[in-house]
This record gives C-alpha cells, structure tokens and sequence, in this order.
C-alpha cells in the first residue's frame, strides 16, 4: 500500500554501549516532535558499531541505510528525506549520500517499480560545499549553538578545545573555520578545534594552547555521541588520551563527556537540514 505521508531517516554513526546513545536518542525525539506527519526512523551507518550494540545489549541494532530504505520502500513510502547525523562532510557522508544517489537514479520503464519518487539527502551539521545553502552559514550556526560551552569555559578562566573525529580522506578544514567562526563570535574566549585522525591532532592542539599561554582548558568531544572516543581518546584517564596529555603539560583540564546530540541547540541543525532538504525536493516532512 501506498503511503500518503513522507519518511525520515536519520542516519547516525552511533555508539556500541546503550548508555553513550544518548544523543542519537535526543535527535530522534525532536524529530519526532517536529515532524508528527512523517514516519521518523533511525538507522547506523557504521556496522561495527551496530555489531558492538547487539553484543552489548543482546539485541537487535537500528538497521543499516540500505536495510532501512528497503524496508520503507516495502512499507509503501515514496517520499524519503535521509538526513545525516554526521559532524562534517566526510567518508561516512560520502558513503551514505552515494549509495542514496544510486538509488534514486535508478531508472525503470514503470514509474512505480522505481525505489522511491523522491529520495533526498540533508547535509550535515557543519553543512557542505554546494550552491544552496551557503556552509559558512551553516558554521556559523553550529557556533552560536555551542555558546553554552563557551559559558562554561568562560566561568572556569578556562580555554575551551574541541576533539573533533576527523578522518584521512576528506579535508578537515572545517574544523579551522569552525575556530575561526567561535573566535569571531566570542572573542573573550580562546577556542581550539583538533581532530584525533587527521593532520590537526593533539600535537596541533597543545602547541597552540601553549602560545596562549592558558593554564586550564575545558576539553568537550565535537561528536554526536559520547561513545568511545569520547570516553577513551579524548576524556581517558591515560597519558595516551588528549585529557591526559594535555595534563602532563601542566594543564588543569576539565572533561565534558557528553554528546553534541545531547544539546537541544546543536540537535536542531539536524531538525531543520532535514527541512530543507525536503523544502528543496518539493515536498514537507
């Protein structure tokens, strides 16, 4: 049967503990609540991640993209906005828009035996090159979304430095511009973003915090989550964490491990791409 009403899949990188879901599961609400029409869904897109979840909880994990179309488009769905739950435009994104490109270009002789009618893809928080939507917007949106972060640090005396997740595929220049756009918008508070895969890692981030000289940092994971990374590379108690080398430089360091997701201001970028990229297909969630 035909649904008279559009789908939204939201597509997560996702955490291998429950616990650490958090702010996929807040995303997922507030889509919900913004769209009662459409039919919400959550899928991941990292199959270790999804081995790792059925492993700790003994149950079945959300499904993978293409699990997840298929089962919307056997349901009936032919309007489907996938909206990345990604930090930046990198291999995860890629990936994911690639195989929806694939599916919506499928051609058929009978129109209805085609996937979908229309199947788009929003772009992620950090935005993407391209005509429509200018990025620069979009980082600067995701900045005043993090001034609650700023508050915290500011309170402290304290420089604030995101870890990002970075990748060694795709530039992750953004993360400059995203530094460029907290000094702009909040000048009282020095801002460092690092990644931990990429050329601005740790060793980029604590020369930096030297040349300004601070003496107390609050270090907060530029992830969706709080998953691994967050736990373990960047808030771990080891001198191998960013939290511990960057103490080992005589730092005070503060540790927020909690998920970008869990920010209602930052999980809203998702909400209103999502929007947009159904606005810009023709139709409404």
């Amino acid at each position: 049967m035909i649904q008279d009403r559009p789908a939204l899949l939201l597509a997560a990188h996702g955490a291998g503990r429950p616990q650490a879901m958090a702010g996929v599961d807040n995303v997922v609400a507030l889509a919900r609540a913004a769209f009662p029409h459409a039919e919400a869904r959550l899928c991941l897109t990292a199959e270790a991640v999804r081995r790792a979840l059925a492993k700790s909880t003994g149950a079945e994990p959300p499904p993978g993209p293409l699990l997840a179309l298929a089962q919307l488009r056997e349901e009936g769905f032919r309007e489907v906005v996938v909206q990345p739950l990604h930090i930046f435009a990198g291999s995860e994104f890629m990936d994911l828009t690639a195989l929806c490109q694939g599916l919506a270009g499928v051609q058929t002789l009978d129109p209805a035996h085609r996937p979908f009618d229309l199947l788009v893809v929003g772009r992620p928080a950090l935005g993407q090159p391209g005509p429509r939507h200018p990025y620069l917007e979009d980082i600067e949106r995701a900045a005043q979304a993090l001034a609650g972060d700023v508050e915290m640090a500011r309170a402290e005396g304290a420089a604030l430095c995101y870890a990002g997740h970075g990748n060694k595929r795709f530039s992750t220049g953004v993360y400059q511009e995203l530094q460029a756009l907290m000094g702009r918008l909040y000048p009282e508070t020095p801002c460092l973003v690092g990644a931990l895969d990429g050329l601005l890692g740790l060793d980029h981030v604590r020369r930096g915090l030297a040349g300004l000289g601070a003496g107390k940092v609050l270090l907060v994971p530029l992830l969706l989550v709080a998953g691994g990374h967050a736990v373990r590379d960047i808030c771990g108690r080891g001198v191998d964490s960013w939290a511990g080398a960057l103490a080992a430089d005589g730092l005070t360091v503060r540790c927020l491990s909690r998920g970008l997701g869990e920010v209602d201001a930052f999980a809203r970028l998702f909400i209103d791409h999502a929007r947009d990229a159904a606005q810009d297909a023709g139709f409404a969630l």
